[in-house]
Parts: C-alpha cells; sequence; structure tokens
C-alpha cells in the first residue's frame, strides 16, 4: 500500500473516531443498532421540560389494571422505559429518577379527593414547588404543600408523601395531610 493511499485511510479513520466521539449517545446507539438505554437516556435529557417532553412524544398513558390486571403496580423507571406505558406514578418516578442524575432532589405526591387519587413529582427551585405532571411541567412556585396542592386540584381532601415500597409494587406512605388542617389554622390567626 502506498504511503497516499495509508494516508487517507488513517485520515478516514481519524473522522470517523472523532465523529463517534461527538455523536450523541442516542445517535450512537441508532447507528450501531443498539436500544438507547436508561442512563444514555438520563445524560440526554437536562431539565424538568425536557423530561417532560420526552415522556409526552415516547410514553402513552395505561391503567395499571388493563396494563398488568392489577389495581396499583407502581413500575421501576427502567421498566416504564421498557414499556413505554404506564400511569400517573410511572411517569413521575421515571421523572424522578432522570432528575436524580442531575443532583435535582424530588418527590411523588399523591393527591386524593372524593373522585381522584392522582400522583405528581414534585421538585424545588428557588425554594418553590413546582410538578411534573405526567408529560407537563407546572411552575406553580407554591410556598408549602397545600397551597400546591391547592394548585394541581382545588378539590383536594388529603395529600401523601409516597415512595415505591421494597417488598411490592406498590407505593408507601411517608407523610400525609388533610386540607382542613389548612382551613383549621387559618380560622384561628383570623381570631
Amino acid at each position: 500500500m502506498s504511503k497516499k493511499v495509508a494516508a487517507k485511510w488513517v485520515r478516514a479513520l481519524s473522522l470517523v473516531i472523532v465523529f463517534t466521539l461527538f455523536l450523541s449517545s442516542k445517535a450512537t446507539a441508532q447507528m450501531t443498532g443498539r436500544a438507547l438505554s436508561f442512563q444514555d437516556l438520563a445524560s440526554q435529557l437536562h431539565s424538568p421540560e425536557e423530561i417532560a417532553h420526552f415522556m409526552w412524544k415516547h410514553f402513552v398513558f395505561e391503567k395499571d389494571q388493563r396494563l398488568f390486571g392489577e389495581e396499583e403496580y407502581w413500575q421501576s423507571p427502567e421498566e416504564f422505559f421498557e414499556n413505554r406505558k404506564g400511569d400517573c406514578e410511572d411517569f413521575a418516578l421515571f421523572a424522578q429518577a432522570i432528575l436524580k442524575t442531575k443532583g435535582v432532589t424530588s418527590f411523588l405526591m399523591n393527591i386524593y379527593g372524593s373522585q381522584f387519587a392522582h400522583t405528581v413529582l414534585v421538585f424545588k427551585e428557588d425554594g418553590k414547588y413546582n410538578v411534573v405532571d405526567g408529560t407537563k411541567v407546572k411552575r406553580y412556585e407554591a410556598e408549602g404543600l397545600r397551597e400546591l396542592a391547592d394548585k394541581i386540584h382545588p378539590k383536594w381532601d388529603k395529600s401523601a408523601i409516597v415512595k415505591p415500597a421494597k417488598e411490592s409494587k406498590h407505593g408507601q406512605i411517608l407523610a400525609q395531610f388533610a386540607k382542613e388542617a389548612k382551613i383549621k389554622r387559618s380560622m384561628r390567626s383570623s381570631a
């Protein structure tokens, strides 16, 4: 092989290496034919808005009863990523796992009313509470959790901070609070 041909091969291989290093992990995964991993995805999504947009584009809401034949089934973020279907707590857990890789502290909050139950991911920015609610980021900038619950659903009765239970595919309540406490406290403060 002549020096000229060898130099062209070295240049071509160098370009391939440079492009491989600079391509996103998603593009690399597509080029090599492998599936995008949860870790690859986490490295690409940097904000609550990017996470919500990804979920809007790639995931579908589906009740646990239809998916798993159970009333409640909390998927791990990786399981949800693979299935691409789930209900509100699955969306919240997925967003929480991605935000955790960015160093953002967050937690899941259940909100209950007479005809509904709903789970959102709560995160703080500048000392104010905001949520990832399914595929949307809602910047409520609430001072406290009762105010946040009021903004999420004005007809709520009680709420709970929850996490996945280790021994089952269900939620575990860490703390609870009721709407009435806000009413009682405001009545005392007005007297």
